[in-house]
């Protein structure tokens, strides 16, 4: 089986990394360069785990390299195995910034809302977004008429506003946080839909109703 230049760019970071531990262990570490908050009561502790971490270690020359690399991943697992640490800390420094930073495979199946969605209209940049995002492509398929409906009752509150459309396609880039599980099936993310946009419910159709969670435990128990 052929590697990947990816793989063999990560195996020879590695491979690099572990040569370079031994030695490291026996150097000195490198101190932390970090601002405390001016505006908050300093606890003394490094702030961390939070969106702002990067601008506390904005002179940490480590970090802000490692960030903007190419692969802050890599940065990531090899600060992270580093017997000083002072790294550990970068790592959780660097994981914290880059935040959204990790995307699931490029072109994956997604219901998304395209560029031109009669709702973008008007956006300077209009970009396609995804709505719904599974492996599995023929549940989407199967949800997608579904799903335009129970989206089309519920704008249709708005005669003033245009509907979203959607469609079944590819897109990259995707958040890894919000993947639906394989068996997930087309009535568990109408339901699920109706539970995060509460509304919904008033407006659905009556057979998409019975496919939100209060029914679907009642029918369970009935059974």
């Amino acid at each position: 089986m052929n590697e990947s230049p990816q793989a063999a760019a990560v195996r020879n970071a590695f491979a690099a990394f572990e040569l370079s531990v031994a030695s490291d262990a026996h150097e000195e570490a490198h101190p932390l360069a970090y601002a405390p908050s001016t505006a908050l009561l300093d606890d003394h502790h490094y702030s961390v785990n939070n969106i702002n971490a990067r601008s506390h270690f904005s002179d940490d020359s480590v970090i802000t390299g490692a960030i903007d690399a190419d692969q802050p991943l890599l940065e990531i697992a090899m600060l992270a195995v580093s017997p000083h640490w002072e790294d550990r800390v970068r790592a959780a420094v660097v994981r914290a910034s880059i935040g959204t930073g990790i995307t699931l495979p490029d072109d994956f199946p997604c219901i998304y809302e395209p560029a031109d969605s009669p709702k973008k209209a008007g956006l300077k940049s209009p970009r396609p977004s995804a709505w719904v995002i599974s492996a599995d492509e023929a549940m989407l398929h199967e949800l997608l008429p579904l799903y335009q409906e129970l989206w089309d009752a519920y704008e249709s509150q708005w005669h003033h506003s245009p509907n979203r459309t959607f469609k079944v396609g590819r897109l990259s880039g995707l958040s890894p946080y919000s993947v639906y599980r394989p068996g997930t099936t087309p009535a568990a993310v109408i339901g699920q839909t109706m539970l995060v946009h509460s509304d919904m419910y008033r407006t659905a159709p009556e057979h998409l109703r019975r496919m939100h969670p209060r029914f679907r435990l009642r029918d369970e128990e009935a059974e």
